[in-house]
């Protein structure tokens, strides 16, 4: 299996690797088999390619000491694998949606099954199919060709509600199935979803291993930029730690971080 290569962060979120050399970076077995389920059901897509990892030496110190301030059933070599897990996921996350006219449909698949189900529905629940009127099909080499021919017409949206098992009965019970098996996050939005994501997974798994809620959204908010993920979109992830432990505590914007376990709906295709 690979090694998962450290990455830092410009101003703008653009990554590149590690300027560290070699003997500069340390490198991690990642843990993955005992991790809490809420957990592992995120990391193992990452863990899959994956077994060991480098991260610099200053940010695993500053890991062993915001573990040491509290006593947790996660060991350091599985917070690694977390938190490398959801590096390499928001990375990805904020480079998937680039101008990719394939992409973009994909993004806009919900939408357009919407659409498209809207006229299945008219054409089931006519009262008269001869108000079809006519269909076209676009091509890139052969320009556009439409059928207008009524028993055509009629042949071919009865094949697709073959095709897709649909009928006056039980449409609106395949209307459901259909769009949730379309993709329902909107890819623009994507890494802030990875990041919400592993928020709430450590927000459960934790959250009774605090006294209070602000200290565990102050971990972890620590937990994020240790691994140079920014909880706040207008910081710059390189001036996101400090030397010390107390210091980056005490950075964390905790009325930000609480938006992530509340939940952005936003994120999502209605």
């Amino acid at each position: 299996m690979a090694l998962y290569t450290w990455k830092n962060y410009g101003s703008d979120n653009s990554s590149e690797l590690a300027e560290h050399g070699p003997r500069a970076l340390v490198i991690c077995e990642l843990s993955f088999l005992h991790l809490p389920n809420e957990i592992k059901s995120i990391v193992k897509p990452f863990f899959a390619h994956y077994k060991t990892a480098q991260i610099p030496p200053f940010n695993k110190r500053l890991l062993i000491d915001l573990l040491a301030l509290n006593s947790l059933d996660i060991s350091l070599d599985e917070f690694i694998t977390i938190g490398c897990a959801l590096q390499s996921q928001w990375n990805d996350g904020l480079r998937m949606y680039e101008d990719d006219d394939l992409l973009n449909d994909f993004d806009l698949e919900k939408e357009n099954y919407k659409s498209f189900l809207d006229i299945l529905e008219k054409f089931l629940f006519a009262e008269n199919h001869k108000d079809l009127h006519s269909v076209s099909f676009k091509f890139n080499s052969t320009g556009t060709i439409k059928v207008n021919n009524f028993f055509v017409l009629r042949d071919l949206y009865e094949s697709i509600c073959l095709g897709y098992d649909i009928n006056k009965d039980n449409f609106q019970e395949r209307k459901v199935e259909i769009l949730s098996m379309a993709n329902q996050v909107k890819l623009p939005k994507l890494a802030e979803k990875i990041k919400t994501d592993y928020a709430k997974a450590l927000y459960c798994v934790l959250e009774s291993k605090f006294s209070k809620d602000a200290d565990i959204l102050r971990f972890i908010g620590v937990f994020f930029h240790v691994f140079q993920v920014p909880t706040n979109n207008n910081a710059q992830t390189r001036e996101i730690l400090f030397d010390d432990i107390s210091s980056t505590l005490g950075s964390i914007d905790i009325k930000n971080l609480r938006h992530y376990i509340v939940g952005r709906p936003s994120f999502l295709h209605i």
